[in-house]
């Protein structure tokens, strides 16, 4: 359970980010943005058969023996096995099994276009053009021990609330069930991965017998124009945001990164459970329904029909934040009775993927 349990933490550290963000402290907002990318990362290995134990660390091989590797702490560890791990064929192919359009996995939609993918190379692009390599992982850890560590006071960070609730309204619209749009736009850009891997250029013009053969429940989502980018053809939020390699690192760079190493874990962790033939919705129901309860996620005397539901407070709270033209925090966070702590309970999103 290290990978559901570590994935739930990450999208916690998240809330207490956002939450952080809300209250204009960017500093603790990025301390905590670090440990949610530390926890997903910690999840998709855990999903692959690699624990970190407090200096501790193994691994199952393929034959099911248990390897120990180095004596490294878990900071230095995982950035340095997620490193290795994505640069392996079972990376690329591990992403886009875990991750789905309407039930059909992005693997079926890059071998419509690519029916022999560069799995390795794809597999480490991803890691790169995502923007959560070594490198800026390192440099996100370094942020964090900046703002844990010295006078934050002297170390001027600052965000606007519409500027903060523009990034908040984003990073919901990229998780909201049912809709797939996060998704969408990271299934384009694997396959401009892969187009840039095979023919130097990451266009997708042009490829209409290719876009014929994708699922017809992508295509629902996914429409030539949009994969060839004369609709919608700016980046995801999110997506942009994860990309910023800039030092110092903005909170919102931090904020994508860790959103989208985050959607991964927890596409893994869904994998595993269906692998398992395990259904959280039933077979986990002695979990979520106290921790929904103690998060108050809903009211012990009247429980949800279905986990799509959490989607529903998420919007009210966005819609009344809209609604607050002064700039200054005090009128946000006192006016709007839905909009903290609200808009900062992504467990929700875990929730609503895995019960679904």
């Amino acid at each position: 359970m290290r990978g559901p349990l570590h994935c739930i933490d990450g999208w916690s550290y998240i809330s207490r980010s956002l939450a952080a963000l809300s209250a204009g402290d960017p500093h603790s907002a990025r301390h905590l943005c670090y440990y949610a990318e530390l926890r997903a990362a910690l999840s998709i290995l855990a999903s692959h058969g690699v624990g970190n134990f407090n200096m501790k660390n193994i691994v199952v091989d393929a034959s099911g023996n248990i390897v120990r590797l180095s004596d490294r702490g878990t900071h230095d560890l995982v950035w340095l096995a997620l490193e290795q791990w994505g640069n392996t064929p079972d990376a690329f192919e591990s992403i886009a099994t875990s991750m789905d359009v309407a039930g059909v996995s992005f693997l079926d939609a890059i071998e419509s276009f690519f029916p022999s993918p560069a799995r390795q190379t794809i597999g480490s692009s991803l890691i790169r053009n995502w923007g959560f390599d070594l490198k800026i992982m390192h440099s996100d850890k370094l942020e964090r021990n900046n703002s844990s560590y010295q006078l934050k006071e002297l170390m001027d960070i600052k965000t606007t609330r519409a500027g903060d609730l523009r990034f908040i309204k984003s990073f919901w619209t990229a998780f909201e069930p049912g809709s797939f749009e996060l998704e969408r736009y990271l299934i384009r850009s694997m396959l401009e991965g892969q187009a840039m891997e095979s023919t130097g250029s990451p266009s997708l013009t042009g490829r209409d017998t290719e876009y014929g053969r994708i699922d017809s429940r992508i295509q629902m989502y996914v429409s030539q124009g949009f994969l060839e980018r004369v609709e919608d053809s700016d980046d995801h939020d999110i997506i942009s945001a994860a990309s910023i390699k800039t030092t110092p690192a903005p909170i919102t760079a931090m904020l994508g990164r860790a959103s989208i190493l985050l959607r991964i874990a927890t596409g893994m962790v869904e994998k595993n459970f269906q692998v398992a033939m395990v259904k959280p919705i039933e077979d986990l129901e002695f979990w979520w329904s106290e921790y929904g309860i103690e998060r108050g996620f809903w009211s012990p005397h009247f429980p949800l029909d279905t986990m799509a539901e959490l989607w529903g407070d998420i919007l009210q709270a966005l819609d009344e934040a809209e609604k607050i033209k002064e700039e200054d925090r005090y009128t946000w966070l006192s006016t709007v009775p839905h909009g903290i702590p609200r808009v900062c309970e992504a467990e929700r999103i875990a929730l609503w993927t895995w019960c679904r």
